[in-house]
């Protein structure tokens, strides 16, 4: 009758357990301390809870190893949706800037060729577009003298302006 009465108060100690994590040591609690995040429960009173009128220990066994790996079953399922989630808004953003990048650097090189065109044009206009083949031909027909003014005009300088280079903004790695 005493052993009956044990059991009955080990039942209730079951059911007036609040759930609150305690840090007291039982059986299990060196093992789900290795496996657990800190969510589950060291309190004697879930190693206590022994069925009643079950005598087979391989079934009492089974049974209590049945109730801790209750515990140890990680719900990720909410965790792995935030997560996916969290991936498509950063892959969404990836892309958004990649497009600013890519309009950013087409807007550089067409700035850059503007300023090339206008500068050819500009050297066209101040050497002149006569093909060089053409002058040489008339300055080796013999011309009066009096035809042949002496103009002291000196030719502009022109730089060459700056070639735009794609190494200069994607670098080339043998590897590829």
């Amino acid at each position: 009758m005493e052993q009956r009465l044990d059991e009955e108060e080990l039942a209730t100690d079951v059911s007036r357990d609040s759930g609150n994590v305690s840090q007291s040591e039982s059986s299990g609690s060196v093992i789900s301390e290795g496996l657990s995040s800190g969510n589950i429960s060291h309190s004697h009173s879930f190693s206590a809870a022994v069925p009643q009128g079950d005598g087979d220990p391989d079934r009492l066994l089974e049974r209590t190893a049945k109730s801790y790996s209750s515990y140890l079953k990680a719900n990720v399922g909410e965790d792995v949706e935030s997560l996916e989630k969290s991936l498509e808004e950063m892959l969404t953003r990836v892309d958004e800037f990649v497009g600013m990048l890519d309009m950013a650097f087409v807007k550089m090189v067409g700035h850059n060729v503007t300023v090339m065109e206008e500068q050819v044009t500009q050297a066209e206009s101040d050497l002149g577009t006569f093909p060089s083949a053409f002058k040489k031909i008339f300055r080796t027909i013999a011309v009066p003298a009096f035809l042949n003014k002496t103009t002291s005009r000196q030719q502009p300088q022109q730089e060459p302006p700056p070639v735009f280079r794609t190494e200069d903004y994607f670098s080339s790695h043998s590897g590829q």
